[in-house]
């Protein structure tokens, strides 16, 4: 816990139901010297709350897609070694 020390933070709650409630966001003490209005600073934080989400799915997907690739060179390795060995038991 941080005594003496006030901040202003934004809470975006989460839309849908999974497995995050809500983002917390400290304002950057510069947004607000700067004359940054409430509504951009929320707005930012959204953004950026709706950019991790796309990013976190689309990392799903491309280990979905490692897993496949994974799987079809495991496959295609064991299918050479078995026309390998079929073709050394036949010569």
């Amino acid at each position: 816990m941080v005594k003496g020390v006030s901040r202003n933070v934004i809470v975006v709650k989460s839309p849908g139901g999974g497995a995050f409630q809500e983002a917390i966001f400290i304002v950057n003490d510069e947004a607000k010297a700067g004359g940054a209005s409430g509504e951009m600073i929320v707005k930012e934080a959204q953004d950026i709350a709706a950019r991790y989400m796309k990013d976190s799915r689309r990392e799903g997907k491309r280990r979905l897609g490692s897993l496949f690739f994974f799987c079809a060179g495991s496959a295609a390795t064991g299918i050479l070694w078995l026309a390998s060995e079929i073709f050394h038991i036949l010569v």
